[in-house]
């Protein structure tokens, strides 16, 4: 009884606070890369606007709440967590209106989980690394979309497999890849890699990207230009971050799984 108090308090007080702080709720979904995308794009987007993003993983239902309250992602007593929700309140009444961004990469199989997420999650941006028709929480979150300003970031190619499943309109997608993706992607000869939006276009050496894909390039650059970044601010803030060798190790991982490439 207690759990099921405290959830639905954490869902009341998470949608209260992404209402009044007008969060823009930045959500990465798919296997390989989305810890680095989350990152770089955490590094770009600081630079001009308020952002946070969650610093340890999404590992159970209540997470979510804990990041967009800005509490840390931990287990607690009855005590504890009634404390957290009380605090909670304090703040949502007392503090002015604080307009952010914050960056989530979150994951999960569980149907209550997702049914849970769903009640206050509803991405600005929805950026879909690769699409598993099988996902729960992809297919939900691609209905969840917000309605006014909501944009699905994803790869031009996955955009009719997804119609195949659930009937969205053009206006909610943002794609990147080649031929008539609205920012365009594509590997030179000799290593490089090429972005264009618009009548904007940078080339990155291949030393700055190698260590990523395609792919997470072209989802982080379209979040950011979508906030008004241009290309080579963006660029700039890439060659800025550096990867942790953890995280180096877990993209050489991830690249081996063939699923990045869907």
């Amino acid at each position: 009884m207690f759990r099921q108090l405290l959830k639905w308090s954490l869902s009341i007080l998470s949608s209260w606070a992404i209402r009044k702080h007008k969060i823009k709720l930045i959500v990465i979904l798919g296997i390989g890369g989305s810890d680095i995308v989350k990152e770089i794009l955490y590094t770009v987007l600081r630079e001009k606007m308020n952002v946070r993003r969650n610093v340890a993983d999404i590992w159970w239902d209540l997470s979510i709440p804990l990041n967009v309250l800005g509490y840390e992602d931990k287990q607690r007593s009855s005590v504890e967590w009634i404390n957290l929700l009380f605090s909670a309140l304090i703040a949502l009444i007392r503090n002015k209106s604080n307009p952010q961004g914050l960056i989530i990469n979150a994951d999960t199989s569980k149907k209550a989980t997702v049914d849970y997420w769903s009640k206050f999650v509803h991405p600005h941006y929805l950026v879909v690394l690769n699409y598993d028709e099988n996902s729960l929480l992809t297919n939900r979150l691609l209905t969840q979309i917000n309605s006014t300003e909501g944009k699905i970031i994803i790869k031009e190619k996955l955009i009719e497999k997804i119609r195949s499943k659930i009937d969205l309109e053009d206006e909610y997608f943002f794609s990147y890849g080649q031929k008539n993706a609205d920012l365009k992607v594509k590997s030179l000869s000799d290593g490089k890699l090429k972005i264009e939006y618009k009548k904007e276009k940078v080339i990155l050496p291949r030393k700055m990207w190698i260590s990523i894909s395609e792919n997470i390039s072209g989802a982080l650059f379209s979040v950011a230009v979508l906030e008004q970044f241009a290309l080579k601010s963006i660029a700039y803030s890439f060659l800025k971050y550096s990867f942790p060798k953890s995280m180096i190790n877990r993209i050489k991982t991830n690249l081996s799984n063939s699923a990045i490439n869907v």
